[in-house]
C-alpha cells in the first residue's frame, strides 16, 4: 500500500523522466514533492496550477551569450501587480541551490531596500544595452525592469542597501561609488568561507575605499573545509582583524 506523497513522488518521477533526466528520477520527484508538501502546509493552494507548487519543475530558458567573462548571476524576481520581491544569493535554480546546499540568500523589498530595487532594474536594462551581451530576451528585460521600478513608488531612499554587479563596470568600482555617497567607508568587513594567501581583493578594495580598518568574519562554529583552500588570508600587507558579524 502506498502512500498519497509516495505516488505523487513516483508521477514525478515519471515527469522527471520524459524531462530527460531519467538518471536520477527519485531525487528529482522526491525534492519536488517535498516542495509541494511544504507550500501545502503553509497553507499555499494545492493544486498543480497554482505557481508556487511548480517551483523548481517549471523553466523557461533563455540563453545568454557573453564575449567576455561568464553570465552567472543569482537573482530572482517576483513581481505582483504593484509590489516586487528580489531573492539575491549563491544558489543556482536547482533543487541542490534551493532545498539541498548551504546557501545565502537575500530577501530585498522596497519597503525598505529600493534602492537596491533601482539597481536591478538598471542591471536588466544594462543586460539589454551591453555591447559584449547577447540574447533575444531584451524586451522581457526591459518589462522587467520596468515592474521592478513601478514598484518602488514613494518609498525612501536611503542608500543603505544597494545591489552591485559588473554589468557595464566593476563591483568594486559600485562599492567605491556607494560608499563615497554615503560619506566614505569607515571600515571594511568580508564574509567569505575562502580567501587567497594574500587577500589580494581586499586589500586592493581597502585602499580604493581610504580604508585601513580591514575586518573578516569568522564563523563561531568553525571553518568551512575545501581542499587546498585557505578559511583566512594568512598573509596580507595589512592587519585583517577577525571579528563576528553577528556582533555588529
Amino acid at each position: 500500500m502506498h502512500s498519497a506523497r509516495q505516488l505523487e513522488a513516483r508521477k514525478l518521477a515519471d515527469e522527471a523522466a520524459l524531462l530527460g533526466h531519467a538518471q536520477k528520477p527519485n531525487r528529482i520527484a522526491w525534492r519536488a514533492a517535498r516542495i509541494r508538501l511544504t507550500a501545502q502546509l503553509r497553507g499555499l493552494p494545492s493544486g498543480s496550477d497554482h505557481p508556487l507548487t511548480r517551483t523548481g519543475r517549471d523553466y523557461e530558458i533563455e540563453p545568454i551569450a557573453c564575449t567576455t567573462g561568464v553570465f552567472h548571476p543569482k537573482l530572482s524576481a517576483v513581481i505582483g501587480d504593484v509590489d516586487a520581491h528580489l531573492l539575491v544569493g549563491s544558489g543556482n535554480l536547482t533543487f541542490g541551490g534551493w532545498d539541498g546546499n548551504l546557501e545565502t540568500v537575500e530577501h530585498l523589498h522596497p519597503s525598505f531596500a529600493a534602492d537596491a530595487i533601482a539597481d536591478a532594474a538598471d542591471f536588466f536594462d544594462l543586460i539589454t544595452l551591453a555591447d559584449y551581451i547577447v540574447t533575444d530576451a531584451a524586451t522581457e528585460c526591459a518589462t522587467l525592469a520596468a515592474a521592478l521600478r513601478g514598484s518602488i513608488g514613494p518609498a525612501r531612499r536611503t542608500g543603505a542597501i544597494r545591489l552591485v554587479h559588473s554589468v557595464g563596470g566593476t563591483i568594486a568600482a559600485d562599492i567605491e561609488r556607494f560608499a563615497g555617497e554615503l560619506g566614505g567607508a569607515t571600515w571594511l568587513t568580508a564574509v567569505s568561507p575562502f580567501y587567497d594567501a594574500t587577500g589580494v581583493g581586499l586589500v586592493a578594495l581597502a585602499t580604493a575605499l581610504g580604508c585601513d580598518d580591514l575586518r573578516a568574519h569568522v564563523h563561531p562554529w568553525g571553518a568551512v573545509a575545501g581542499r587546498g583552500l585557505l578559511p583566512w588570508p594568512f598573509d596580507t600587507s595589512v592587519k585583517v582583524t577577525p571579528v563576528d558579524v553577528a556582533d555588529h
